[in-house]
């Protein structure tokens, strides 16, 4: 016996039968599936005599809907060993005119009896299982990025249900960290957790009062990454990105560093402007004399600057005295909440005289 979902041409194979007795089998599908149910039985031995299909809710239910035929032999004893149905007539037999169907909105079962002329009688009986919907939910925090920066994905889906991520993120706890270096669609799909054995159907669109439950859902959210912008420049000035490199030898605050410096810059006059974070968390930058020791005292030559935010003259002269001359080393600390894990690297942007 097969069954196929209306909205489709191709046909589920349930399975074929040719154990003595019978077999039995269950088909989990969403709740509210139609189900059309078309078969063909077989034997070249003893021929077919009779065949009876009986749809009923549950295992011992009421008859929702009988089908019967019975055979005898023609004029010459021969007897059919093949037998098709499609549908039924209207009559309680089978026929064309009508297709056979079922709606799993309960546990619903398809019996079907098929008896041979040495009157033995074997059973084909498929036991319909409803499930109800999949929950899904996709949310990501912030919703844009500076590139280099990090945001969060928070993913919720039904106990027990299996459910992937486009493009592949590995999570923890319903969590993950993402920092893609362009702009990201996330697609999160959680599958009915039917069991190995099952077979699910799609659905047609429902009737009126009825809500028809997909085998899947999916959820998307996108991350828009933005390039870093380009500090602003007159002839006389220059801009520079500079990847800070994380300190092993901390104390008390981890810290990041890297010397600054152009080749041939030791002329009078050049020096730096101006410094931006362009790292994913707040920043406090450390002056002349200062460790990362110093970090969150609020002390003097330490200066916090917030995400793209920019020093201004009197911090940058507080930091590295006026003129800020270099080359010399930029070092940080940064602001990370509790649980993250704390980058690779710190990003700034660096304006300065040439």
């Amino acid at each position: 016996m097969d069954d196929g979902a209306l909205d489709r041409a191709e046909t589920e194979t349930i399975d074929s039968c040719t154990a003595e007795g019978g077999c039995a089998f269950n088909v989990n599908a969403t709740r509210y599936t139609r189900v059309r149910l078309i078969g063909k039985i077989v034997d070249s031995v003893a021929g077919i005599k009779t065949v009876k299909l009986t749809v009923r809710k549950g295992a011992g239910g009421k008859p929702l809907q009988t089908y019967q035929v019975t055979h005898t032999p023609d004029a010459n004893g021969k007897v059919p060993s093949e037998f098709r149905f499609v549908g039924g007539d209207n009559a309680g037999g089978f026929g064309f005119t009508k297709p056979i169907v079922l709606e799993a909105h309960e546990f619903m079962q398809a019996k079907l009896e098929v008896t041979n002329f040495e009157n033995n009688t074997n059973l084909l009986i498929v036991t319909f299982s409803p499930h109800d919907p999949v929950t899904a939910s996709l949310s990501i925090t912030p919703t844009e990025i500076e590139v280099g920066g990090a945001a969060h994905l928070a993913v919720g889906a039904s106990p027990m249900a299996p459910f992937s991520i486009d493009p592949p993120t590995a999570t923890s706890f319903g969590t993950a960290t993402v920092s893609p270096a362009t702009t990201t669609k996330y697609t999160l799909t959680v599958q009915q957790p039917f069991p190995t054995t099952s077979v699910g159907f799609p659905n047609p669109p429902p009737a009126t009062g009825q809500t028809v439950h997909p085998t899947a859902t999916t959820r998307s959210v996108t991350l828009t990454v933005k390039p870093p912008p380009t500090p602003t420049a007159n002839p006389d000035t220059k801009g520079f990105q500079l990847q800070l490199q994380p300190d092993t030898g901390f104390t008390t605050n981890r810290g990041w560093f890297l010397p600054f410096g152009i080749p041939g810059s030791s002329a009078t006059g050049v020096k730096i402007l101006a410094i931006q974070n362009l790292s994913p968390y707040p920043i406090e930058l450390i002056g002349n004399g200062k460790t990362t020791d110093d970090c969150f005292e609020g002390g003097e030559a330490m200066v916090r600057l917030g995400k793209l935010a920019t020093t201004t003259a009197t911090e940058l002269a507080s930091l590295y005295g006026d003129p800020a001359l270099y080359p010399r080393t930029i070092g940080a600390c940064a602001v990370i909440p509790p649980g993250d894990q704390p980058p690779f690297l710190l990003q700034v942007a660096i304006t300065y005289t040439w």
